[in-house]
């Protein structure tokens, strides 16, 4: 695999000129991950290869003369990235597989240019456009029936944006968020920090353990039982409560904690959300944060896998379509994912799961429950970690929280 960034308006000048995107590159493309302010990708030398190809036409062909020197430049930093000893790719050896979108474009073409005549390269460019932008209208069966055109919608990340795809309803109460366990955990984190003026920051930056003591006995916790803070010990470290920490760097990334002073404390925003009739911005807040800010492949010890965390959109969606009513972890695991990131998996198992279905409990099951979106079934042997989940299906909080404009 070819690893690369990309400026999000250099990837969005891409999107705009290449009509002639192939349908699979131009949705890996809508889907990069945010790191450090850009867009980080990565693909295959085959894909790889015909993104370069793209923005070398489009470097001869763009206008005005200030877009192709833009295209110049992408293109440029981009052939760094190949590797020493890399080997231009000829066309024959990245054929699509039969039957899927970009095999479906190539023989529409072929038939456009063996049935029609053009007087014009202006003329015979306006008719691929056409046919691109209708293809990318047709439903694909790989991607749950959507078309490429709605996936692409799916993928974009401002939520909040007029016209999004997904919209996040803000306008939610107390009372019905009370199932949401990410957010009771985190009004009691800010209201225990303004209560205090702050808390010290450890040598190692973490919180302090008369403060982690202390939340640990407010706080909701569904993995371990309340008698564990009765145990003998004289240290409790913020680590030794399973999710206090990444609760803490979730405040931080939302604006809502801050490190001042050698003191934890929680700013101006986060004071103004605190109340009870500000719950539903902080909960909208806290779920953006979680899902375009932190990254979730810290959340076990799997394969990076950035794809996951990029098309968290399609995954809600295919929530909402799948597991209204109780669906095995293993069959919701093969709906969760676009074709191009279930790839990015290894295909090993871990006992009796695959690596996908892990992955599709720590990543979206586990924070959609915290998030009171999700509920699990479980087997016998009980809840995490001692257990895996039997079935899972959205709740009510699922349908009222989030809405889809495809």
């Amino acid at each position: 695999m070819i690893e690369f960034s990309l400026a999000q308006e250099d990837r969005d000048l891409i999107l705009k000129h290449a009509q002639q995107l192939d349908a699979p590159l131009r949705a890996k493309l809508a889907f990069g991950v945010v790191q450090k302010g850009r867009l980080a990708f990565r693909f295959s030398p085959e894909l790889f290869d015909a993104l370069l190809d793209q923005i070398e036409f489009l470097e001869a062909e763009a206008n005005p003369r200030k877009t192709r020197r833009q295209f110049s430049r992408i293109y440029d930093r981009l052939v760094k990235r190949l590797p020493a000893d890399a080997v231009p790719l000829p066309q024959a050896s990245s054929e699509p597989p039969p039957g899927s979108p970009a095999a479906e474009l190539r023989q529409a073409i072929a038939e456009l240019m063996a049935t029609h005549e053009f007087e014009s390269i202006d003329e015979l460019n306006a008719k691929l456009g056409e046919l691109v932008d209708e293809m990318n209208q047709h439903s694909q069966p790989d991607f749950d029936g959507l078309s490429p055109e709605q996936v692409i919608r799916l993928l974009q990340p401002d939520w909040d944006m007029p016209g999004s795809a997904i919209r996040l309803n803000q306008t939610l109460t107390l009372d019905q968020l009370e199932t949401a366990d990410f957010l009771v955990n985190a009004r009691t984190f800010l209201a225990m920090l303004v209560e205090q003026g702050g808390t010290k920051v450890t040598a190692n930056g973490n919180l302090n353990r008369k403060f982690v003591r202390a939340i640990g006995e407010h706080l909701r916790l569904r993995v371990f039982p309340r008698d564990r803070f009765s145990y003998p010990r004289q240290v409790w470290k913020e680590s030794d409560i399973q999710g206090l920490e990444m609760l803490r760097y979730l405040l931080q990334f939302a604006g809502l904690v801050r490190k001042y002073k050698g003191l934890f404390q929680c700013t101006k925003r986060g004071k103004s959300l605190c109340g009870g009739e500000m719950a539903g911005e902080l909960y909208a807040l806290l779920f953006r944060t979680f899902f375009d800010e932190l990254n979730l492949a810290s959340l076990d010890r799997l394969e990076e896998c950035p794809g996951v965390q990029a098309t968290i959109g399609y995954s809600l969606l295919m929530l909402q379509r799948h597991a209204r009513d109780w669906i095995a972890l293993e069959s919701l695991a093969e709906k969760l994912f676009l074709p191009a990131v279930a790839a990015e998996i290894p295909l090993r198992p871990y006992g009796d799961l695959s690596e996908q279905s892990l992955i599709a409990r720590t990543r979206i099951v586990r924070p959609l429950s915290g998030f009171g979106l999700l509920e699990q079934r479980f087997h016998e042997s009980g809840p995490p970690p001692y257990g895996m989940p039997e079935a899972v299906r959205i709740t009510p909080l699922f349908d009222a929280f989030l809405s889809f404009d495809i």
